[in-house]
C-alpha cells in the first residue's frame, strides 16, 4: 500500500469515526460521558476524547458544564440540518390533534422568535373555559412554558446571550432575575417538563416540553390550562404530552431520512 492510499484509508477510518460518535450524541435521550460514548462506538476512551476535542473545534459538539455535565450536539450541525426544509407545523398537526384529543385544552406548537415565543399551530380547547392565547401580546420565552422547555435546549452562555440580565415581570408570579431562571432551567433539565403558573397571564397555566432540534430550529409543544383546574390536569396532561412529543420526534426523523 502506497502512502497516499494510507493516508486516504485513516482518513477515511477518522471520518467514519467522527459519524459513529455524532449518530451515538444524537440517538442518545441525553448528553453523554466520554465514556458513555467510547462504549457506544466501541472505541478507546482516548480515540474518542480526540475526536469529541475535534468535533467541538468545528462547532459540531458541544461541550458540557457543571451544571449541565456531558457532550451534545452543537450549533454549526443544527445549522447544516436548518438548510434542510421540513414542513414540521404539517408533520405535526396530526400528533397535535391526538393530544388536544386526549386532554381537551388549548395546545400549541411553538419556535422561538427573539426573546418571545412564536406560535406556528394551535388548537383551542372547546370547554365553557379554556384558554385562548392573545397573538397581539407579547409572549416572553422566560415567563411561558413552551419558552422555557425551548430555552433549557439552550446552553447557559447562549440563554444569557439571548435574556440578557433584565427579565419582564409582567404579573406579580413572574421570574424576576435570570439567576432564578437558570436554576429553574436546570429542572427543566431534569424532569422533562416546564411550567407556567400564571407567569404570563393571571388565571393561565401551561405545561410544555422541548423538541429535540432536529430541524435546526428550537420547538416545543405545551397545553395551556385555566389555573382553576391546572394541578388536577397534569398528570393526565403529562403523559399526554410526552407521547405527542415522541410522534413528533418520530416523524421528523423519518422525514429527514427519506
Amino acid at each position: 500500500m502506497t502512502d497516499t492510499q494510507e493516508e486516504d484509508r485513516g482518513g477515511v477510518q477518522a471520518i467514519a469515526r467522527a459519524a459513529a460518535v455524532l449518530r451515538a450524541i444524537g440517538r442518545a435521550t441525553k448528553p453523554l460521558s466520554l465514556g458513555e460514548i467510547a462504549a457506544a462506538v466501541d472505541l478507546p476512551r482516548s480515540t474518542v476524547q480526540r475526536l469529541v476535542q475535534a468535533l467541538q473545534h468545528e462547532r459540531l459538539l458541544e461541550a458540557g458544564s457543571a451544571d449541565r455535565p456531558g457532550v451534545r450536539l452543537g450549533p454549526a450541525l443544527t445549522e447544516l440540518a436548518s438548510s434542510i426544509r421540513i414542513d414540521v407545523v404539517r408533520l405535526a398537526r396530526p400528533h397535535l390533534q391526538a393530544l388536544f384529543e386526549a386532554v381537551n385544552e388549548t395546545v400549541d406548537l411553538s419556535q422561538t422568535n427573539g426573546r418571545e415565543v412564536r406560535f406556528l399551530d394551535l388548537i383551542v380547547s372547546s370547554r365553557e373555559l379554556r384558554v385562548v392565547p392573545n397573538s397581539d401580546v407579547r409572549q416572553p420565552l422566560h415567563c411561558m412554558a413552551n419558552g422555557k422547555a425551548m430555552l433549557a435546549g439552550m446552553s447557559i452562555p447562549a440563554v444569557e446571550r439571548l435574556l440578557g440580565a433584565t427579565l419582564d415581570r409582567p404579573t406579580a408570579r413572574s421570574i424576576g432575575t435570570l439567576a432564578e431562571l437558570l436554576d429553574e432551567l436546570a429542572e427543566v433539565r431534569r424532569s422533562g417538563f416546564a411550567y407556567d403558573r400564571q407567569e404570563h397571564s393571571e388565571g393561565v397555566c401551561a405545561v410544555g416540553v422541548g423538541i429535540a432540534p432536529l430541524t435546526g430550529r428550537m420547538h416545543a409543544v405545551s397545553v395551556a390550562i385555566p389555573a382553576q383546574r391546572f394541578e388536577q390536569a397534569l398528570p393526565t396532561v403529562r403523559s399526554s404530552l410526552l407521547v405527542c412529543k415522541d410522534a413528533i420526534e418520530q416523524s421528523l426523523r423519518a422525514a429527514l431520512q427519506s
